[in-house]
């Protein structure tokens, strides 16, 4: 891709199709909050379709350190965001010299090298040293980053960096289904035509042990509604519409609700919810943060790639209970559907939106601060001092001392942490 050549404030990565999503809304927020130019880049293995990012921000993927090169060269960034797992040390290594300040969020414990050879680095382990700031999800992987000599002042156990969500709004009139509340109720949304069959034998189930029990269902598209609405008929379920202004009764065992714009109200209704396009081969997934939002208790299938991520926190957190079929659908609604339980994991899901939200924020304030001249701005010839050393022992004659502990920490960051005589001492420049 021919582009033209102009300088950036930020360089963008996302590693893994995992990292797209959180990746995006980092992106959104800095751009058109702050202003601030961009260049994104994504792994080799990501398959790329409507991001919705401009043309001129958009650079490609990053396979080989050779490409990186050429980005840093063509745009100049001043900040690199690296967000996941994924961490190429070659690529890191090569450009980290050019870059006043590098980020790296969502990084998982075991991505983490267990040093094997005491004095001499492995290049995972300095590209990992390089970075100024470190945002991982607990205290596990924080734990990994110390035993690699990493200080805590650039350790930020934060939880991880997700897509950014709003509580969706609930739209109408708030007490029109007022006479729902205290029947058990689950539901079913953005539905695939495919997943339909699954979902009706599962309520069916679910009907021998909770009889007045009620499914919501809503289709992913608005075309498969009359799909839907026959498929209810011919499993001889008592099923209402919304299309027509029908609301449940107490016989109705199906609420067809096909408004996406009503989302919402659905999603509040139930306290458990299975999300769709997670049952049929080859599906991603949706979104489940808008769900865990609100508070539910989340439930899916197997094939949730767009999304991986997501679901793999809330289900680590408690929020969420991956299914395979009709019969484990049907016995994890029952189950998520008792009240201590539905509240645990909707509690749970709150959580974790909030903490992700926690998480963005601060390395939103850490970038912007970074950009803003706040936080280290020290002489990068020391930096080149201290890279020449690859990572082996500093054996300078003296001591250089520097007036800025973040401009030390970052030589010994580039040192691979083995520069003993690169320390801090205020107000000295050179002491032998």
């Amino acid at each position: 891709m021919t582009m033209p050549h102009h300088a950036v404030d930020i360089w963008l990565h996302a590693a893994t199709a995992a990292d797209i999503s959180a990746s995006l809304a980092l992106y959104e927020r800095l751009s058109q909050q702050d202003d601030f130019d961009i260049v994104l880049s994504f792994g080799d293995d990501i398959v790329l379709d409507h991001l919705g990012v401009a043309g001129d921000d958009y650079f490609g993927r990053i396979p080989e350190q050779w490409t990186a090169q050429k980005l840093v060269r063509d745009h100049r960034p001043k900040e690199l965001i690296w967000i996941g797992s994924k961490v190429h040390a070659n690529t890191i290594l090569a450009v980290r010299s050019k870059l006043d300040h590098m980020v790296l969020a969502n990084i998982d414990a075991d991505a983490i090298p267990q040093r094997r050879i005491k004095f001499i680095p492995m290049p995972l382990e300095r590209a990992l040293r390089s970075f100024s700031d470190i945002f991982c999800a607990d205290g596990d992987t924080a734990a990994r980053l110390h035993m690699l000599n990493i200080s805590d002042a650039r350790i930020h156990p934060v939880g991880s960096l997700q897509s950014q969500t709003s509580v969706p709004t609930l739209l109408g009139d708030p007490d029109e289904f007022n006479d729902l509340k205290g029947r058990p109720m689950w539901s079913a949304v953005s539905l695939q035509r495919e997943e339909l069959a699954a979902i009706l034998n599962a309520h069916r189930l679910i009907m021998r042990e909770s009889h007045r029990s009620l499914l919501l269902l809503s289709p992913a598209s608005a075309k498969d509604e009359e799909h839907f609405w026959q498929s209810c008929q011919e499993y001889g379920l008592t099923t209402a519409r919304r299309l027509d202004d029908d609301t449940p009764e107490a016989r109705t065992q199906v609420f067809l609700a096909d408004s996406n714009d009503e989302m919402a109200r659905w999603l509040s209704l139930s306290p458990v919810t299975f999300l769709g396009g997670s049952l049929i081969s080859g599906g991603k997934g949706c979104n489940p943060l808008p769900a865990a939002s609100l508070g539910c208790a989340i439930l899916y299938g197997p094939n949730i790639k767009n999304h991986l991520s997501a679901y793999s926190n809330l289900a680590g957190v408690g929020a969420a209970r991956i299914i395979q079929d009709s019969d484990s659908l049907a016995s994890a609604v029952l189950h998520s559907s008792a009240p201590e339980q539905a509240a645990k994991m909707g509690c749970a899901a709150w959580e974790f939106v909030t903490r992700g939200a926690e998480a963005t924020e601060a390395i939103y304030a850490t970038v912007t601060r970074n950009l803003r001249g706040e936080p280290y701005a020290g002489p990068k010839i020391l930096v080149q001092i201290a890279q020449l050393a690859g990572g082996f022992a500093v054996t300078l004659r003296g001591a250089l001392c520097m007036d800025d502990s973040q401009t030390a920490e970052k030589c010994m960051s580039h040192s691979g942490g083995y520069s003993r005589h690169l320390h801090w001492q205020p107000e000295c420049r050179w002491h032998g």
